[in-house]
């Protein structure tokens, strides 16, 4: 039994971890940033002043495009419920400052005398920075569970410390921390759900409460991302299978699990039933400007092999595992899990495989105009969970042979994907390249630009992937590491240190070989997308943010 005062240093340590992870997106919070995130807040504002869910007053912040129309009246596409998590916030926003005259703008944007949001992005008012605490909050609650279920698991200290700051701030998720996106709030909600599972998986009579706040979890999953209910038969599966079995029996849990489901469920339904004629019908089904977004059968059309690929690598300027290398680690880590932590790596691996084909199938799987996997965020934490494991892998092995190679390949791993996603993010939110955008995407882009039919590109593809595997192959050769938590930080920051400025020079040199935005016929500034193949050219206009 863990002492007061235990209990008090690692609830320190995590709020520590949290509030860091917080803090660049707090700092660059600027606004909305294209029709998705305003989508969201045009119903959170009818809802706010209206009381109701029709956005005849507010669609000025769709831009026309994430839009759904019912015989002729305007609601949001998008899945409802960060509109109605971001009303409290909009009234306490009120109360500071008034916002936008948001009447005045769609009656301009009806009549054509403005464009939304031309020449003046990130649109940005009371109401809206008010509401992008959510995001932010939901991050926080994020990095927070991670901690804890990296504990929970075996991690140590540093381990889990370690896990929930390289998802915090080294990977995408930093973009949609700042930003009115749906995707932070549903990767709070699977792992806040999570972290309940794993708990409720080791009592043997749990609280009814804890059972209760696990089934409202499960239940509005949905409702915060329409393609996560997929998972809910998946995650109870994986549940059940991976050391909860005695659960499955107990009518005590299935009724209080129902009864924390029911709130959401009913809530989803019902905003259904009134908007879109039925409980069963989405606003995704009744989108105004993408027609093949109405029909399941439609959309996820993609195969899943280059719908993978792309996701993970094939977009080396934006997918995961070349902008957040260190997720080879975790990969590495998941092994390790088998022993250690067999019911959490089941449930990883069920629950995140799933998604990611599911996701893989997608026909923008790219994220639309925001050219990242972000569909894929509301399972990223749980895909990060394993780097604990490596990492305490690296700090416990006895023999000393090759040490300082291995943490310094972790430290670089670590600081490249840090710096790699940041200034992504402030490329993301300003819609500025340099000297905000990466030093990887300026190479990347240079080199293929001095190419023959893009055939630069393979080698460097291949040089790039290896660089990443190098700490792989030296952990399955079985070099060890003894080093203590101290020395192991001392280490990794002084690399961070030494690799900051000579990023910041390289950013600084070489605008000349990043292009700059496109702006299209909307208004909107699109970045062109590399592709990386031998018959391919070296850009191709993105499509519009769906």
């Amino acid at each position: 039994m863990e002492s007061g005062g235990v209990r008090g240093r690692e609830l320190c340590i995590a709020l520590l971890v949290a509030a860091l992870a917080c803090l660049l997106p707090f700092w660059h919070q600027s606004g909305l940033r294209c029709s998705a995130d305003g989508s969201s807040y045009a119903l959170s504002l009818a809802l706010a002043r209206d009381g109701s869910s029709s956005i005849e007053q507010t669609k000025f912040f769709t831009a026309g495009v994430d839009l759904a129309e019912v015989d002729g009246k305007p609601f949001s596409d998008r899945p409802p419920a960060l509109g109605f998590v971001g009303v409290p916030f909009l009234w306490i926003g009120q109360q500071l400052a008034d916002w936008s005259d948001a009447e005045l703008l769609t009656e301009q944007f009806d009549a054509g005398t403005i464009e939304p949001f031309k020449g003046r992005l990130p649109f940005s008012d009371a109401g809206i920075r008010s509401v992008l605490f959510v995001p932010l909050l939901a991050h926080f609650l994020t990095v927070l569970a991670l901690y804890f279920i990296a504990r929970r698991m075996g991690c140590s200290s540093v381990a889990a410390a370690t896990t929930a700051l390289a998802y915090g701030i080294g990977t995408f998720s930093i973009k949609y921390a700042a930003t009115y996106f749906t995707h932070g709030l549903a990767a709070a909600c699977l792992t806040l759900l999570s972290w309940s599972l794993f708990e409720l998986r080791k009592c043997e009579r749990p609280l009814a409460a804890r059972i209760v706040f696990a089934g409202f979890l499960l239940g509005c999953m949905p409702a915060v991302e329409y393609a996560t209910l997929v998972l809910v038969p998946i995650i109870l599966a994986a549940y059940f299978l991976g050391g909860g079995g005695w659960h499955f029996k107990s009518l005590r849990f299935w009724g209080l699990g129902a009864l924390g489901c029911l709130l959401p469920v009913l809530s989803l339904a019902t905003y259904n039933y009134r908007n879109f004629g039925s409980p069963f019908n989405v606003s995704y089904s009744f989108n105004r400007a993408f027609a093949w977004a109405r029909l399941p059968g439609e959309t996820f059309v993609t195969p899943s092999l280059e719908g993978l690929e792309g996701l993970l690598l094939n977009r080396l300027t934006e997918g995961l595992l070349s902008s957040s290398p260190f997720m080879f680690l975790a990969l590495f880590g998941l092994i390790l899990m088998r022993r250690r932590a067999r019911p959490e790596a089941l449930f990883i691996t069920f629950v995140s495989g799933a998604f990611l084909i599911l996701i893989s199938k997608h026909r923008t799987w790219w994220g639309g105009g925001t050219t990242d996997p972000r569909y894929i965020l509301a399972v990223l934490p749980l895909m990060c969970l394993p780097l604990g494991m490596a990492v305490d892998w690296i700090r416990k092995c006895p023999a000393l042979l090759f040490r300082r190679v291995l943490v310094v390949s972790l430290a670089v791993l670590l600081t490249f994907s840090f710096f790699s996603n940041y200034f992504e993010l402030r490329a993301f939110l300003f819609q500025r390249w340099l000297p905000t955008y990466t030093l990887r995407a300026g190479f990347l882009y240079w080199v293929s630009s001095i190419g023959s039919e893009g055939l630069l590109r393979l080698p460097l593809y291949g040089l790039l992937t290896a660089v990443a595997l190098v700490p792989i192959l030296l952990l399955l050769r079985g070099l060890q590491i003894q080093i203590s938590g101290f020395r192991f930080y001392r280490t990794a920051l002084a690399f961070a240190v030494l690799l900051a400025p000579i990023s910041l020079a390289a950013l600084h040199f070489w605008p000349q070989f990043v292009p700059a935005a496109k702006t299209g016929k909307d208004g909107l500034q699109y970045r062109p997308v590399l592709e990386i193949s031998l018959d391919s050219s070296a850009e191709t206009d993105a499509e519009p943010t769906k």
